[in-house]
Parts: C-alpha cells; sequence; structure tokens
C-alpha cells in the first residue's frame, strides 16, 4: 500500500505545479458543490421545483451513499496526502481519506440523473461535474487519485444497487400501506445506525425525509413542476430561508454536545429537517399559494 501512496503523492505534487492563488480559489469553489452542505441546497431545490419523486428518491440515494462512505473511510483508515507531506496542503479535512466523499457523492448524483435525463448534453456537462469535482480533491492535497477513483467506483456500485433495486421492487413499495413504508424506512434507518453511529445525521435525514414523503403523497398528488417561474424561485429562497432558520433554531434550543441526550436530540433535529424539507414546506408552499396540492380522493389514496 505504501508504494500506491507514494506514488498517489507523486501525482499530486505533480498536479499543484500549476497552482496559483487564483485557481486554488477556483478549486475551492469546485470543491465546494461536492460537500453535503451542496447537497442540502441542491437536493431540496429539485424535490421543491423540478421533480418531486425524483428528488425524493435523489435525496434518500445520497444519504446511503454519503453514510456508506463514512463506513468505508473508517473501516479503511487511509491518511490524506497533507498527512505525509504538509507541504501539499492547500485545504483542510478532518476525517481518512479512502474512498473521497466529494468524488463518491458527485458521481452518484450524476449517474442517477443522468439514467433520468438520457440527453446526450446532459451527460456530457455531468461527467464534466464529476472530473472537476475529482480534480479539485487531488489539486489541494486532500486525496490521492485512488481515493478519487476508489469514490467513484463505490458511487457507482451503490447507484447500480438502488436503480435496480427501484426498478425491481418499486412498483409493489409503493402500493404498500403508508404504514408499511414508514416502517421500512424506520428499520433502514436504525439498521443503519447500528453499524455505524457517526452517520447518525444521516440515518435521521432518511427517516425525516422518507416519513415527510410518504406521508405528504398518501393526502396529496405533488407536482413540485406545477407553478410558474416565479412561484418557483421564492419557493427556493423561502425554502432555503426557512430550513436554515429551522434548523439553527433546533439546534440552540437542543441540548449540547457533551450532554447525555445529545446524541437522541441530534438524531431528531436532523430528522426534523428532513421531515421539514419534504413535508412542511410544500405545505407552506401551498398556504401561500405558490403550488397546488390537489387533494387524493379515497380512491386514489387506495391505489
Amino acid at each position: 500500500m505504501q508504494h500506491i501512496l507514494a506514488w498517489g503523492l507523486e501525482v499530486v505534487k505533480a498536479v499543484q505545479t500549476i497552482a496559483s492563488p487564483i485557481l486554488t480559489a477556483l478549486m475551492k469553489g469546485i470543491t465546494f458543490l461536492g460537500t453535503e452542505q451542496a447537497f442540502l441546497i441542491i437536493l431540496p431545490i429539485v424535490y421543491w421545483t423540478i421533480d418531486g419523486a425524483t428528488g425524493f428518491k435523489l435525496s434518500m440515494l445520497i444519504f446511503v451513499s454519503s453514510y456508506t462512505n463514512g463506513l468505508a473511510k473508517n473501516i479503511l483508515a487511509q491518511p490524506r496526502p497533507f498527512q505525509l507531506d504538509p507541504s501539499v496542503k492547500l485545504a483542510t479535512e478532518t476525517t481518512y481519506g479512502l474512498p473521497s466523499g466529494h468524488a463518491q457523492g458527485t458521481i452518484t448524483l450524476a449517474a442517477y440523473a443522468g439514467s433520468k435525463l438520457k440527453r446526450f448534453v446532459a451527460w456530457i456537462l455531468l461527467v464534466l461535474f464529476v472530473l472537476l469535482i475529482g480534480f479539485s480533491r487531488i489539486y489541494l492535497g486532500v486525496h490521492f487519485p485512488t481515493d478519487v477513483f476508489g469514490g467513484w467506483l463505490l458511487g457507482l456500485l451503490i447507484t447500480g444497487i438502488w436503480l435496480f433495486g427501484e426498478k425491481k421492487f418499486g412498483p409493489t413499495i409503493a402500493r404498500w400501506d403508508i404504514r408499511l413504508k414508514i416502517i421500512l424506512i424506520a428499520l433502514t434507518s436504525f439498521i443503519m445506525n447500528a453499524f455505524f453511529m457517526e452517520g447518525i445525521s444521516l440515518s435521521a435525514l432518511f427517516f425525516g425525509t422518507g416519513t415527510g414523503y410518504v406521508t405528504l403523497t398518501e393526502k396529496f398528488t405533488y407536482d413540485a413542476k406545477n407553478g410558474a417561474l416565479w412561484q418557483k424561485i421564492v419557493r427556493v429562497l423561502l425554502g432555503i430561508g426557512t430550513l436554515v432558520g429551522f434548523y439553527i433554531g433546533l439546534k440552540t434550543v437542543f441540548p449540547k454536545e457533551g450532554s447525555s441526550v445529545y446524541t437522541l436530540f441530534k438524531f431528531l433535529r436532523y430528522f426534523l429537517v428532513g421531515f421539514w424539507v419534504s413535508f412542511i414546506s410544500p405545505l407552506f408552499f401551498k398556504s401561500l399559494k405558490l403550488i397546488e396540492l390537489q387533494k387524493k380522493t379515497p380512491h386514489q389514496v387506495h391505489q
């Protein structure tokens, strides 16, 4: 393994021969697009304004992929380039290196989106997005090339399994009673916690987002494409603003780190954030006449 890391470090140094303050600032901007914070902006926008069902499924997939990434990092416990040679450090990270979370998250998003868009231009843009994020991680000295390749492979594997399951079991699960759907979501969330408690925020988002979506779609027909452009823009601005305010409010009033019940309330906080995005926000938009939610008839509910 040491000779692979040594080779990877040489690649990082070779890439950094083109380094400049402007390019470093650009790479930091590009790398932000692969962060969990960026996804927590992108995913609600898809869910609120483009396609509710796709936004929901993509969000749940990203949560699972990110969780798996954290679990893999802890199992493999591989260093980052700047930990072997501090001179290549152009950004800071505190977790293990392999596999790259940025690389895995972006290829998960791109592969799933590409499977739905099926347009050549869209595929080209998604590939460029994935490659740029991967390159930025190497340039900044926070990942070896093998970390990036590992993230891509794991992301593609998880997305492939997800798409297979969606096609094979999705129609059957869609016909389940709402209680069975919530039980499945809850069990998955708690199994995630059992294997990797450090991923508790992701398992809670999975639980909250899933519960909110199945509850909403049990009662209403949710069409995110509904509404004029100005209504969608207002949805995004209000949605992100209230989401941030809600998160900060919960973090302020809930027990702080070090408390004996901190972990429990951290789970509750992220559950409520997911539920806010998938259930409360659409109802809030409806109350402001920014979107139409058609109430389902008893026949539609039981289809």
